[in-house]
């Protein structure tokens, strides 16, 4: 501790960048108090505290929140958040709180409303002490609040958190709603929405969940997980009041499962959804499961989508399943209505793609495939006769040259270094991989221009015997 004071001291008024710490503060308190106040003086710009073992007498020295420097400031402490009645950051950017205690509304509301501040993030913070909240930031970009731990008691309402006039390009939420969060004139660009389900209070979650998709209705791309579905479900009759995302291009859903049984309560006899999400009717325009593996739910699935999502384009799957896939699986998708003209495999053998280059066990039963290949592979390969030349060429390089050791090692890394890119063409390039598959197929993936407007559903389920 003392190193640390003899550091600070010795700096003279040089400025300070960074101050990071991370310790026990128990024994410390006031030194620690001591160490920020001389950052702070020292127009710091990034502050990243981590504190543990917090006496209740504890309290972050004035100035701290009064820093016309400072820019980034982190602060991960199990304990309460005492704010002075007055902060004044008019550089501050980027605010990451984790863990920390609320003490009250207006402080709070000051911390989380600065004029400047583009980036918020809220861990695992405890908002048991706050009734009403507006976060008010006309410049923020990104907001993160995650209430994955429960922070408010089973009987009491939470805090109403409003999220008012921001325009956020990123906006994500991960936790059980004990609190009320709502946007209010604001307008978000990508969403991604994590809901754990409360069992001692289910139909609150879901009136909660209801008004928090309200408020994102101009998002573009909205990530939502099953859980979403599973919340939703306990408040059933707000399906006749149907949200709409006039803006949305790209609707990615995670689930480690997608079934049937998940669709919505709206869904008639005959599959169609009533009424039926607007953009499923107009701008919904390409749709992508991933690791499909072709269960009889996953397949019921992909047939609802392909009735229900009549603006639709095109529809991709990515086959998960080992090799190829089956005969079987290809005609029960075959059999869907509207299949068989936006339908497309991405990965395996699409159905209307031509025969890979490389064979694949299947190829080899067939006899004409077959004949193909060994047409393909008769010939001298002399690409394999290389090592032939160079391999003995190294030896006698040590040999006609040892009384010249530099001209005789700059050529032996000259051979050696044609050497392994000869054995680095043979094993990657000429025996490499085709276009779908492998990583000639990952590339192909990485790289390929993907439509604005899209929905991407991922699939993970359980090998069928």
């Amino acid at each position: 501790m003392d190193f640390v004071e003899r550091v600070l001291v010795l700096r003279g008024p040089s400025n300070i960048e960074k101050f990071g710490l991370s310790c026990e503060a128990k024994d410390d308190q006031s030194r620690i108090g001591t160490w920020i106040s001389a950052a702070v003086n020292r127009n710091v710009k990034d502050v990243y505290l981590v504190l543990s073992d917090i006496e209740s007498s504890f309290v972050f020295p004035r100035c701290l929140f009064n820093c016309e420097t400072l820019t980034e400031f982190e602060l991960d402490m199990l304990f309460i958040l005492k704010l002075p009645s007055s902060i004044s950051l008019p550089c501050l950017k980027i605010l990451n709180l984790r863990q920390v205690t609320f003490i009250d509304d207006q402080s709070t509301q000051q911390l989380f409303s600065l004029p400047n501040l583009v980036e918020l993030e809220i861990y695992e913070c405890n908002w048991k002490n706050l009734v009403w909240v507006t976060i008010c930031a006309p410049k923020l970009q990104r907001l993160a609040i995650d209430e994955s731990h429960e922070s408010t008691p089973a009987n009491s309402g939470g805090c109403h958190v409003r999220i008012f006039r921001t325009h956020l390009a990123d906006f994500s939420f991960c936790g059980t709603l004990s609190n009320e969060f709502c946007l209010d004139e604001s307008s978000v660009v990508e969403t991604f929405i994590t809901l754990i389900s409360d069992s001692d209070r289910p139909r609150e979650t879901a009136c909660r969940s209801y008004k928090l998709l309200e408020g994102i209705s101009s998002v573009e791309t909205l990530y939502l997980t099953i859980d979403v579905v599973d919340v939703l479900d306990h408040a059933s009759d707000l399906l006749a009041f149907p949200l709409e995302f006039r803006n949305l291009t790209s609707l990615i859903f995670e689930s480690d499962r997608v079934e049937l049984s998940e669709v919505p309560s709206n869904c008639r006899e005959d599959g169609t959804l009533d009424p039926a999400p607007l953009c499923f009717l107009s701008c919904l325009h390409f749709i992508e499961v991933f690791n499909f593996l072709g269960g009889e739910e996953a397949i019921d699935a992909v047939g609802f989508l392909l009735k229900n999502a009549t603006a639709l384009h095109q529809m991709s799957i990515c086959w998960a399943g080992p090799g190829v896939m089956t005969n079987k699986i290809r005609r029960q998708l075959l059999d869907l209505p509207g299949w068989s003209k936006i339908g497309k495999i991405n990965s395996g053998v699409p159905l209307s793609s031509p025969p890979p280059l490389m064979a694949s066990p299947s190829d080899l039963t067939n006899p004409e495939a077959a004949a193909a290949i060994r047409k393909k592979k008769s010939g001298p390969q002399f690409k394999f006769l290389v090592p032939l030349v160079y391999a003995p060429v190294l030896p006698l390089i040590r040999l006609t040259l040892r009384k010249n050791p530099v001209v005789r090692d700059r050529l032996f890394t000259a051979v050696l270094v044609g050497a392994f890119a000869h054995g680095f063409y043979l094993v990657l390039i000429w025996g490499g991989y085709n276009r779908e598959s492998d990583i000639g197929g990952w590339l192909l993936q990485m790289f390929k221009p993907k439509n604005s407007q899209e929905c991407v559903i991922s699939e993970q389920e359980d090998m069928l015997a």
